[in-house]
């Protein structure tokens, strides 16, 4: 329905309208996954340097960041029933919802509404028992999304600049193929002449008058050695700080 995607633009500070809801599904599951890879003790570049080949960093454990630091650690009173295994399971929000005690979970159920919101999921399908306005005009659910919104930023604006979100640009990987760095006739594409010109270093011995097929092949010749000594910018012997004694750290 236009009123709801209009909402969700709105609540997630798209750039663009969203048209679909599943691309936004996929905007927001999408940083997860980096956050955890990158999740180190202290603040580093080598996860965004390799998606982005931008100089920026997340902040000490990203992911326990992106959890704990946001809204999003707040007790917004969802409960989930049913088997997320056999993708059949409801959800249900709102001052109605019963604890696991079978209580009613008013105390700390930050949706206090006077109905329970419920979503009932069968496989790809989706009914609620509720419309559409009375989701959008919930300050409540505004405040839940917002909070998923401050959690993802920890990835999309990793620059702390950004004022809107493209959600067209879900991990903007700079990584090239094979078939980007050299095309058939030998030349290279602009774009991939860009970011070998951002990203060059001390692997690659050239020069403001030799051309960037000669500094492509190169690279190239270098085989995996300098990628197995110093990974996407960032040494793999880390020293950057010491474990405590329970994790893969160096203690």
């Amino acid at each position: 329905e236009a009123s709801g995607l209009a909402f969700l633009s709105k609540t997630f500070k798209l750039c663009q309208p969203v048209e679909e809801a599943d691309l936004l599904l996929s905007w927001l599951q999408t940083p997860w996954f980096d956050l955890a890879e990158g999740s180190f003790p202290y603040p580093s570049n080598y996860i965004p340097y390799a998606l982005t080949h931008l100089n920026v960093t997340l902040p000490p454990w990203p992911l326990q960041a992106a959890c704990w630091k946001t809204g999003l650690v707040k007790d917004y009173g969802v409960r989930l029933d049913g088997s997320l295994s056999n993708v059949s399971y409801r959800i249900q929000v709102g001052s109605q919802s019963a604890s696991s005690d079978g209580a009613a979970s008013g105390q700390n159920d930050d949706l206090q509404t006077g109905t329970t919101y419920s979503i009932q999921v069968e496989w790809d399908q989706a009914s609620t028992n509720t419309t559409v306005f009375d989701w959008i005009t919930n300050p409540a659910v505004a405040e839940l999304l917002q909070s998923v919104r401050e959690a993802v930023s920890v990835w999309y604006n990793m620059t702390h600049k950004e004022t809107c979100f493209s959600i067209s640009q879900a991990a903007p990987n700079l990584n090239l193929a094979p078939d980007a760095i050299i095309q058939p006739d030998g030349s290279i594409p602009q774009e991939t002449q860009r970011v070998l010109r951002a990203t060059n270093d001390d692997h690659t011995d050239r020069s403001l008058t030799r051309s960037d097929q000669a500094a492509c092949q190169d690279r190239l010749k270098t085989g995996s050695w300098p990628a197995l000594c110093c990974n996407e910018d960032m040494n793999l012997i880390i020293t950057y700080a010491q474990g405590i004694g329970h994790d893969v750290f160096w203690p």
